[in-house]
């Protein structure tokens, strides 16, 4: 039986990655309702068992859903609460009734939420979904927990592929945010519009590059996806010289499978909600994948490594990584539309001298955490937060290559410092924008820079030790 604390926070860290699902896919996009609807959301809130109520839904569908939403809830739960009394079984009632109290409390929380409704019926059905999700994980939890700690292990020997499945995934959920999928057929035909309607105006683009559809800086948004399938595809390059260095079936097969990706994110974009599939974004990434692909290629048409850097090519192999990403990055933190956040908030008068503009720049920052806001911008600031958030996140590499290591070994320690600078980095980009463009800013995006700087400047300082020692163990056990 697996019993060890490394199984039981495995379990955990599962638990946790499965609740934080549910709570995206029940809550997201998320919209606080008016006090004044109260009044006829009780009106449609169901509180009879199979009784919908009028404009209320309760299908064969909706059935399935919730009880498959629950399944993994309950597999969990029983793993979890097995693992940590230390015992060959556990009972059912307590992750069951831990299941309805999530359950329960969900079904109030989307008593506040626009677009939603709460049902008892929901209730009941997650219920079962967790029951059956607890009788599997009776019989079959160990099996897979045991199975999913030695695949990690061996992804983990590998950390250039966990930094590329890092940037691909970053890549796919910026696309698709907020993860709203349907299928519905008026959702699929409105799409199919406006793909159409890209490739049509793609050639007038030149001539009217600030006017368009709304597409003002329309070069911004192709620089900025080049510049990140650039990197995507430099690390690729790098995995196949660390991990299938002879065999060149392998390398373009995988090159192609990346490239095959590309469309297949645009087809994924017709089943969203949010966003709209655009052909200049498909032809800007494959553009940037194509010249990753051949940059790198170049740096390192030599196979065999050059001395203990962390990368094991080379110094210009570090820069053909981090000078694009960071010019992604600054392009990311100081581009003057930020299409993900078009909120107005009011502002005041100024008369254009510095004072005036300082009082208006804090009042915008004090004004975007205001509810009234925040329901204007609906999941644009969760796709803001994370566009922000992650595109910080991996400036490490860029940070290990444009700053002293030795610098980041010894202050990476200071967490104080390293959370300071950060946020006053933040706060300084946003009011560059504001004070170059005249944009629009937001305590969202200052916390989303600091979050991530904060954590790359960290992550920047164990680059070399940690990162890709099992880059070069795997690479000299191979070599043996």
């Amino acid at each position: 039986m697996l019993n060890s604390e490394l199984h039981i926070k495995l379990a955990r860290t599962l638990l946790l990655v499965v609740l934080l699902g549910l709570l995206y896919v029940t809550a997201v996009p998320f919209g606080l309702t008016s006090p004044k609807r109260y009044g006829d959301k009780w009106a449609r809130t169901e509180l009879t068992p199979f009784y919908p109520n009028p404009g209320a839904r309760l299908t064969g569908s909706d059935t399935i859903a919730n009880i498959l939403l629950f399944l993994p809830v309950g597999f969990c739960l029983h793993g979890w609460l097995k693992l940590r009394r230390k015992t060959s079984s556990t009972g059912f009632l307590k992750p069951i009734l831990l299941a309805m109290l999530i359950s329960a409390g969900i079904e109030i929380l989307q008593f506040f939420l626009k677009d939603r409704f709460s049902s008892i019926n929901d209730v009941m059905f997650n219920v079962m979904g967790a029951a059956a999700g607890s009788a599997l994980a009776h019989y079959y939890f160990e099996k897979i927990l045991e199975r999913g700690r030695r695949g990690w292990q061996a992804l983990a020997e590998r950390p250039g592929l966990l930094l590329l499945a890092a940037l691909s995934l970053c890549y796919l959920i910026w696309m698709l945010l907020p993860l709203n999928f349907t299928i519905a057929p008026h959702n699929l035909m409105r799409k199919w519009v406006q793909w159409q309607y890209s490739i049509a105006h793609l050639p007038a683009l030149l001539e009217q590059p600030y006017t368009l559809d709304l597409r003002e800086y329309w070069l911004l948004v192709a620089v900025e996806n080049s510049l990140y399938s650039m990197v995507l595809g430099g690390v690729y390059v790098l995995c196949a010289r660390w991990y299938w260095p002879s065999s060149r079936r392998l390398f373009w097969l995988g090159a192609i499978t990346l490239f095959a990706c590309l469309p297949l994110m645009s087809i994924l974009q017709f089943c969203v909600i949010g966003g709209s599939p655009d052909v200049l974004t498909l032809l800007s990434s494959a553009l940037g994948l194509a010249l990753g692909l051949l940059l790198m290629l170049r740096l390192t048409r030599e196979r065999s490594p050059k001395g203990n850097l962390p990368l094991g090519y080379g110094y210009y192999t570090e820069a053909g990584l981090a000078i694009p990403y960071f010019l992604f990055f600054l392009l990311l933190v100081l581009r003057p539309d930020l299409p993900d956040f078009r909120v107005e908030v009011p502002v005041m008068a100024n008369n254009g001298t510095s004072m005036s503009l300082l009082l208006d720049f804090l009042q915008r920052l004090s004004r975007s955490l205001q509810p009234e806001v925040l329901q204007q911008g609906g999941s644009a600031y969760l796709r803001l937060f994370v566009k922000l958030f992650v595109g910080s996140l991996f400036l490490a590499l860029a940070l290990k290559y444009l700053l002293q290591s030795r610098w980041l070994e010894k202050e990476v320690r200071e967490r104080f410092y390293i959370i300071g600078g950060s946020l006053l980095f933040a706060v300084a980009a946003q009011a560059f924008r504001f004070w170059l463009w005249g944009a629009n800013v937001s305590l969202i995006a200052v916390a989303a820079i600091t979050l991530g700087t904060s954590l790359a400047v960290w992550f920047a300082g164990r680059w070399p030790q940690e990162i890709f020692s099992g880059i070069k163990s795997s690479r000299t056990s191979r070599t043996e």
